[in-house]
């Protein structure tokens, strides 16, 4: 997925959107600025990419229009996020109702969100590097390497898929790479093994 770096043209300007008629009245009108980022030069083969942003952020100075580009371009990574939750982690299942629970809820489950989220990106930009063993726990370590022996010095890649394996994703050539749902039901498993390991070394 591309997103707008190097080589971008912007524009900004202000508008006013009218308010749309309503059951008693027409609403206000809302005032909102715009800012149009263009690409100059676009990899080989590719359209340049052409962004209309709407934002109540200030577009006064060319400083300012950058930093909406720059917000705009975490757009891809805040959806995995909210993917990760929802399509991975059923939040919006847990028919919680009340807004402090369902905070409490969300706080919770948006670490491991995030967990896998930087193991996903990791496994696909630096899939190859070995694994930084300080960075997990030792015997979430020791459970993958029982359960699927990496090849060598255990690498980016590897953690990531053993998780998944571990919720039904078959690592085959053809499969792409995991969804979300399956590395939750991965890490899901992976808890429980833990757990059991933990118990029975005590």
């Amino acid at each position: 997925m591309r997103t707008a770096s190097h080589g971008c043209k912007s524009a900004a300007l202000s508008v006013e959107l009218r308010g749309p008629p309503r059951p008693g009245g027409r609403l206000a009108n809302h005032t909102l600025n715009v800012v149009q980022a263009c690409e100059t030069d676009p990899p080989p083969g590719c359209q340049p990419l052409s962004w209309t942003l709407l934002t109540d952020l200030p577009v006064a100075t060319l400083e300012q229009c950058r930093r909406v580009i720059r917000i705009y371009r975490c757009r891809w990574l805040i959806e995995e996020f909210h993917k990760a939750l929802k399509t991975g982690l059923k939040i919006e299942q847990s028919q919680l109702s009340d807004y402090r629970r369902l905070s409490s809820l969300a706080g919770i489950v948006s670490v491991v969100s995030v967990f896998l989220l930087q193991t996903k990106f990791s496994a696909r930009t630096h899939g190859e590097q070995e694994l930084d063993e300080t960075k997990v726990d030792a015997t979430m370590l020791t459970v993958l390497s029982k359960l699927h022996p990496p090849l060598g010095k255990p690498t980016q890649r590897w953690f990531w898929i053993s998780i998944a394996r571990l919720g039904g994703f078959l690592a085959r050539k053809s499969d792409g790479h995991p969804g979300w749902l399956t590395l939750w039901r991965g890490w899901q498993t992976l808890m429980i093994l833990i757990r059991g390991y933990e118990l029975s070394s005590a």
